[in-house]
């Protein structure tokens, strides 16, 4: 990749950090006048009906019981799977409809932390949410499931970063790693992963292929740092504390982030769109290793959803500015 399209953070110290955090804080906790609103969108599908006597799993075995979160005798969670096929279906049928009801049907969206079945009930979440709420409609269906973490090096994935300086100061101080996870479920007696973090919609727009069932972030999009993969039978506490925090503690930079994935993900529901839908944008984007090139967009896509897409600002071009 040419030097000019790489991604340049300037590593701070502490120092330069406590030096900067008037202005980080100030930024963090309040909106500038001009900057545009978020405003949470439409629930994209109805509620299924619940009935008493609906079957749901009821195990106490590690990867089904009842955890922290995840609690898969929660209504919204039992009526959901009935409605996906869950006893009807086989288990690699049921995960796999589960799968693509998740990745068509959420938006990605931080609004604080709620649990497993208040994610199925809105149709809304953030990474370690939309996890949480696959991981429950599995466990629901009687399939053990798992999570997995890792730490990324940071290079061209960058979605979101740049919406707020608090983010790109946060990352410094990480070293320039991000964290990253999916979902594993236990089909056939073999692990088996589900990247749902990434909703079609959002990765449409980066040009790369969307994930399928069954192929990990790992094989497609990322490298993962050696040493940092680990797993978990529930959302580790840390997760579901800094997202309250954020929203008590920097509500403007969470509102910059959601405003940023909403619009992504309308533009990148206009593309699957304008593409004949998800399977026929995967099977021209998988012609390609790494997103497509820009006269690639163009010919796709045309030369007005060309122009959005590689702009920086890209949250800003969707507002009219």
């Amino acid at each position: 990749m040419a030097e000019d399209e790489t991604y340049k953070y300037e590593k701070i110290g502490r120092w330069e950090m406590l030096r900067n955090l008037p202005a980080i804080l100030s930024t963090m906790r309040k909106m500038d006048p001009d900057e545009p609103r978020f405003a949470p969108a439409a629930r994209k599908f109805k509620l299924p009906e619940y009935r008493q006597g609906m079957k749901y799993c009821r195990s106490k075995e590690p990867y089904l019981r009842p955890v922290r979160w995840c609690n898969p005798g929660n209504p919204h969670v039992v009526a959901r799977a009935h409605d996906l096929g869950a006893y009807e279906l086989s288990d690699l049928e049921y995960a796999e409809a589960a799968y693509w009801w998740i990745k068509n049907n959420m938006w990605w969206e931080m609004a604080g932390w709620y649990d497993a079945g208040e994610t199925v009930r809105r149709g809304s979440g953030f990474c370690w949410q939309l996890n949480n709420a696959y991981a429950v409609l599995c466990r629901c269906a009687g399939i053990k499931t798992r999570f997995m973490d890792f730490k990324l090096e940071f290079d061209q994935y960058t979605a979101g970063i740049g919406v707020d300086p608090f983010m790109e100061t946060a990352l410094d101080t990480m070293g320039g790693a991000l964290p990253e996870s999916e979902v594993e479920v236990l089909i056939d007696g073999m692990w088996t992963p589900a990247y749902i973090p990434q909703t079609c919609s959002i990765t449409a727009v980066s040009g790369l292929p969307i994930s399928e069932f069954g192929e990990s972030c790992l094989d497609l999009y990322y490298n993962a740092i050696p040493g940092s993969i680990r797993y978990y039978e529930s959302v580790p506490l840390k997760h579901g504390l800094q997202s309250r925090t954020i929203r008590w503690f920097a509500p403007a930079t969470q509102e910059r982030l959601n405003f940023f994935f909403q619009s992504t993900e309308t533009l990148g529901q206009t593309i699957l769109d304008s593409m004949g839908g998800s399977e026929e944008y995967n099977r021209f984007a998988r012609q390609k290793p790494k997103t497509m090139r820009r006269e690639e967009l163009i010919g796709v896509w045309g030369d007005e959803l060309a122009e959005i897409l590689a702009r920086d600002d890209l949250a800003k071009t969707l507002a009219g500015e």
